[in-house]
């Protein structure tokens, strides 16, 4: 059964008032303070970090265009990946955490296959932490995750493709807290499950739309791909929902 993750009361006071300006999405993001940020593409080579950590991706190969995005009145596009490599340099904060968030919002045009969407993860070289990805024989948008490397489960959490529109924007969002991960998809927590034990912390780049350079290509759009090394409270990922879905007027 789905559970939606509920709103702070100030919220329904305010939505009963009808739109306020409040805090606009990107602003409210960097105030919870991620470890990492990606808004929109930076000319033909970058992915920027705005979080202030300096986790630019490169963008290495494929297309990789500015799409319009999913925030109401901001204007940072979205990116639209196709055949796309982006990559982040390895650094021991992007990986090797206990608690953590992990959303993004993305708009996929197909549901098939395997296309990998973010995570840090070579199962070859057994240097695996975790990964996001859509994989159809799982049953949707999985997170993998690893503590020692080498041993990967594939599926702690899915969100099942019976509930992805296609070609829509949905927000999505992983989050473990001690032993708990949750998957939430726009505001319902669609799947929970038991995890124990710190994530391997992998000596690999963080990848988006693609792993281990030239597999499982993504095809679609990302936007606002967030990563904390904490795991946001149910008050602050209704907000965040609130924020992005235009629920508030929001000035980016």
């Amino acid at each position: 059964m789905r559970k939606h993750v509920d709103f702070e009361p100030a919220a329904f006071t305010e939505l009963a008032q009808g739109p306020v300006t409040r805090p606009g999405y990107a602003a409210r993001i960097s105030a919870l303070g991620p470890v990492a940020y990606w808004r929109s593409r930076d000319g033909a080579a970058l992915l920027p970090d705005t979080s202030g950590h300096g986790h630019d991706g490169a963008i290495l190969s494929g297309t990789v265009t500015a799409t319009e995005g999913t925030l109401f009145r901001d204007a940072d596009p979205g990116v639209s990946l196709s055949q796309a490599r982006i990559e982040v340099p390895t650094h021991p904060t992007l990986s090797g955490f206990d608690d953590f968030t992990l959303a993004f919002w993305a708009r996929l045009p197909s549901l098939a296959g395997v296309q990998a969407i973010v995570g840090v993860l070579n199962v070859v070289n057994s240097q695996a932490s975790w990964q996001a990805i859509l994989w159809e024989a799982m049953g949707g948008v999985a997170l993998r995750l690893s503590t020692d490397g080498a041993t990967l489960t594939n599926n702690v959490v899915v969100i099942p493709s019976t509930s992805i529109t296609l070609n829509q924007w949905h927000h999505y969002i992983f989050r473990r807290q001690g032993n708990t991960v949750d998957a939430i998809l726009d505001g319902d927590l669609i799947d929970t499950a038991t995890y124990a034990g710190t994530l391997y912390a992998a000596p690999e780049p963080l990848e988006i739309g693609v792993r281990q350079a030239s597999l499982n290509h993504l095809t679609g759009d990302l936007d606002e791909i967030t990563l904390f090394d904490t795991a946001l409270a149910d008050a602050t990922i209704a907000e965040l929902d609130a924020l992005g879905r235009g629920r508030f007027i929001n000035p980016g």
